[in-house]
């Protein structure tokens, strides 16, 4: 005689040991894209190591795109400004994350801010991957300058989007019942990210100085990059 089977658990509890189990890589992926709000409801530490791992990689991945443009003896530059001038964005950006998320009703710790900054560098880096190919072939197809920076700040501002629609996601489950103070974080930490990579130039072009010697806002630098001329044919 077989042995009664044990009582089904409830959905309750079937999603909190789905949500707070360890994931592997896989399925730590495969979350980031479907649910990526599970990651951080998740009272799992595994987690932000990861997400940050995998947007280290990615954006590593994304920064050869980059230097394929001009593909000089400083190649290797472009990977290495991209993922550390996207982790010093990041960390600017956390103290004012969990004051304007306070500041909406979110009952926020440093460990969640940490999760949501982590969700937002995994996701926008994994989207960034996914477009690296298509932005490589642009890149060996022309030479403007200005077109193909405008389509690497294209492909940023899709990938950022996503990443920060997670992050507001993630805030609403932390209680925030307002979102205007996460808007003002939002254009903030892109207003970052586009001085940081000004900051950190040149990301397309080669040059002998890996780092530039004057200061200038990314208003004028996107308009010396716009003007530059294609070279002839």
């Amino acid at each position: 005689m077989n042995p009664p089977l044990p009582p089904p658990l409830p959905p309750s509890a079937v999603t909190a040991t789905a949500v707070n189990a360890v994931p592997d890589p896989t399925t730590l992926l495969g979350r980031l894209l479907r649910t990526p709000q599970s990651l951080v409801a998740a009272d799992d530490d595994s987690v932000p190591p990861r997400l940050f791992a995998l947007g280290l990689v990615g954006t590593l991945v994304y920064g050869l795109v980059l230097a394929s443009f001009s593909m000089g003896p400083h190649w290797w530059a472009p990977p290495l400004k991209a993922s550390l001038g996207l982790m010093v964005a990041l960390l600017l950006c956390a103290p004012s994350l969990f004051v304007f998320a306070s500041l909406s009703g979110a009952r926020m710790r440093g460990r969640d801010v940490l999760v949501l900054l982590a969700g937002l560098h995994g996701l926008a880096s994994l989207l960034l991957l996914s477009l690296a190919p298509v932005a490589w072939v642009f890149s060996q197809s022309t030479q403007s300058p200005g077109f193909i920076g405008a389509l690497h700040w294209i492909f940023w501002l899709v990938a950022a989007g996503f990443g920060l629609r997670l992050v507001g996601r993630g805030l609403r489950l932390l209680g925030a019942n307002a979102s205007g103070g996460f808007g003002v974080w939002a254009i903030l930490f892109l207003l970052v990210c586009f001085q940081m990579a000004t900051s950190v130039r040149p990301l397309l072009a080669d040059s002998e100085q890996l780092l530039p010697a004057g200061k200038k806002s990314f208003l004028a630098h996107w308009g010396d990059v716009m003007g530059e001329q294609t070279p002839a044919q």
